[in-house]
């Protein structure tokens, strides 16, 4: 048996542990180990926040409680992602039970970091979100998810996929980073009121004078205090070739300079922009797009084994909890 089958022989052996009913202190058993009221609010209160701004977006615009809408399989969309949730909580718990069975430990700093960042998470709480939480339960799932990550990343190491063909299919030409500085000024303009009016044509003169003006200064960052009555935007970028949600003409102009040159005036559907290349040759966008390529990779070969595994560990469920909880109407 090679290494690699005797390695997942080993992951799926250790996942099967005794089966537990869930008590009254606990939402979940999973592998035989309680997981807390706290976890299971967590995930339920981070899964309301991930469709805050789309359910406000039914709520005030259309009139509809997002929650309660129904898909064609009966379930709501309260109960879908409720769903999602538990199916999270989950594959979370059988990868952290995995990293305990191979030994896996958090070191003390580690561990200071999750409780650091439990605070965090536990001061930007709602008042009612924050009943429902105790903090050093809320440490522990913190833990917890750095373990299952670590645990989860060395089985993803060990999926079988070809690695060079992966990065062949990576095209470096989509991959060039133009990074910029650059001049922006919008179409927008806005009387004393802070109402939207059209720009007069003086106006928009202005604006492309100081832009030309601006093309022979050494650095474009000052240049915004200099016409304050021209609001002109100041910033860097990088503009990546192969990107389509770039404006392309403004991609062109990037792509037509040499480093250190600066642009003519460059007309986008969004302004007026003025643009000096600073780099061409950074191949950080190129080794990202790599790195994220051989992680999708690696996932995919892995989801077989990953659901073989994630299935053998029994579970139990708090009914008389678990029925209590509704995204949606957790405050």
């Amino acid at each position: 048996m090679t290494g690699k089958k005797l390695f997942l022989f080993f992951l799926i052996t250790v996942c099967m542990l005794s089966y537990a009913y869930a008590e009254e202190n606990a939402a979940f058993v999973i592998g035989g180990r309680p997981v807390s009221f706290t976890e299971a609010h967590i995930y339920i209160i981070n899964a309301e926040k991930e469709y805050e701004s789309v359910a406000k977006y039914y709520e005030d615009y259309l009139g509809v409680d997002y929650w309660s809408l129904t898909f064609a399989n009966g379930m709501t969309v309260s109960q879908m992602i409720k769903s999602d949730v538990f199916d999270q909580i989950k594959s979370m718990n059988a990868f952290y039970l995995m990293a305990l069975e191979n030994g896996m430990q958090l070191t003390k700093d580690e561990i200071l970091s999750c409780k650091a960042d439990a605070q965090s998470a536990y001061q930007s709480l709602s008042v009612t979100s924050a009943e429902k939480i105790d903090l050093n339960d809320l440490a522990a799932v913190f833990e917890k998810q750095l373990l299952a990550g670590r645990m989860y990343s060395v089985c993803l190491l060990s999926a079988d996929i070809d690695e060079e063909a992966v990065r062949a299919a990576v095209d470096p030409d989509n991959y060039i980073s133009y990074d910029v500085e650059y001049l922006f000024r919008s179409f927008d303009d806005f009387d004393e009121s802070g109402r939207a009016v059209q720009m007069t044509d003086e106006k928009l003169s202005e604006i492309k004078q100081a832009l030309i003006q601006s093309k022979s200064r050494s650095s474009l960052a000052s240049v915004p205090s200099l016409f304050p009555a021209l609001d002109l935007l100041y910033g860097t970028t990088s503009l990546i070739s192969g990107d389509k949600t770039v404006d392309q003409t403004l991609l062109a102009a990037a792509q037509a300079l040499k480093i250190g040159e600066t642009s003519e005036i460059v007309n986008t559907d969004f302004g007026l922009f003025l643009i000096r290349l600073h780099d061409n040759q950074s191949p950080a966008a190129y080794e990202q797009a790599i790195e994220e390529a051989l992680y999708e990779a690696r996932e995919a070969a892995f989801t077989t084994e990953k659901e073989s595994i994630i299935k053998n560990y029994e579970y139990e469920i708090n009914i008389s909890f678990w029925d209590t909880l509704a995204p949606g109407a957790c405050e």
